[in-house]
């Protein structure tokens, strides 16, 4: 698919409904579900010392904090992929909080 029709088909999904696509087929196919993924960079900002909340990272605080990385550019410009990607980390941080509880 082109970049032309990629665009046309976001247009005409919600930016919901584009994040959740993304989430569940095209990422994880790239990097790994969002706990694994997630784990593995707060284990990584874990060794390099950072903290959140008092104690150590973990998986769903990686989440938080791209929301909020992707909060701040919207905050300069508005882009449409900066709120399907908040809707994606949302999404993802879901993801994490089930699998945990299962």
């Amino acid at each position: 698919m082109n970049n032309d029709n990629l665009s046309q088909q976001s247009k005409q999904m919600s930016i919901c409904e584009e994040a959740d696509k993304i989430v569940t087929n095209d990422r994880q196919a790239s990097y790994g579900t969002p706990a694994e993924n997630f784990r593995i960079t707060a284990d990584m900002l874990n060794a390099a010392g950072f903290c959140f909340r008092g104690g150590k990272l973990k998986a769903e605080d990686v989440g938080l904090m791209m929301i909020l990385v992707k909060a701040a550019r919207q905050s300069f410009k508005h882009k449409r992929d900066s709120l399907v990607d908040i809707c994606g980390y949302a999404k993802c941080i879901d993801m994490i909080l089930t699998e945990k509880q299962t």
